[in-house]
């Protein structure tokens, strides 16, 4: 990682951007450990139905957006948003926000559903650029952490969208799931062949 090459040669020991670049990269390891975890769920999908792709980035004039995976199959596609976050979660879908509790801290986050829907967005867009049949697109939020309580803020239900945020032991049968609502679909939307 860029991260460890500037912090091993980062001098003096006691630079003040240190801590800075510390924590940078505990998050990006984070990440990374939750990507491989949620990797290990997908390994169980083993037909040659679903294509995975991992830390997909793609090109939208004039940027790129980052999938952490995406399922492609003949009836649907699937960004998956990863996150491994440990302590009780809190959502609150009147402000599109995420709160964690952890050892009598609150952190404040951005709300993963509004990132997984503009991914969403952004995968139409570039199916559109591209030219390319663009089918259904669903998309999930997964805690790799399985430690991670997940709470809906008081007073709120666990509505859509907010049902799709799951743990990764989940991750499976809410693919099955998504299997039978596209099973009706009498012709391939994309040929994986």
């Amino acid at each position: 990682m860029q991260t460890e090459a500037i912090l091993r040669r980062l001098q003096p020991p006691d630079h003040p951007k240190r801590p800075i670049i510390e924590k940078d990269l505990k998050k990006r390891r984070a990440g990374y450990n939750g990507e491989k975890a949620v990797d290990y769920h997908l390994s169980f999908l083993t037909d040659k139905k679903y294509m995975i792709f991992n830390d997909l980035k793609l090109p939208l004039a004039p940027d790129y957006f980052q999938i952490d995976s995406l399922i492609v199959t003949p009836h649907y596609s699937l960004p998956i948003e990863i996150k491994n976050i440990a302590g009780t979660l809190t959502i609150d879908p009147e402000f599109n926000q995420l709160s964690k509790h952890y050892h009598g801290i609150e952190t404040g986050y951005p709300d993963p559903i509004t990132q997984a829907k503009r991914q969403m967005l952004f995968l139409q867009k570039w199916f559109y650029n591209n030219k390319l049949p663009c089918p259904p697109i669903e998309f999930l939020v997964v805690f790799s952490n399985p430690s991670t309580i997940l709470r809906m803020a008081d007073g709120h239900r666990l509505i859509f969208p907010y049902d799709k945020m799951i743990h990764a032991q989940n991750l499976v049968s809410e693919i099955s799931k998504l299997n039978a609502k596209y099973n009706g679909e009498e012709n391939e939307i994309i040929d994986l062949k």
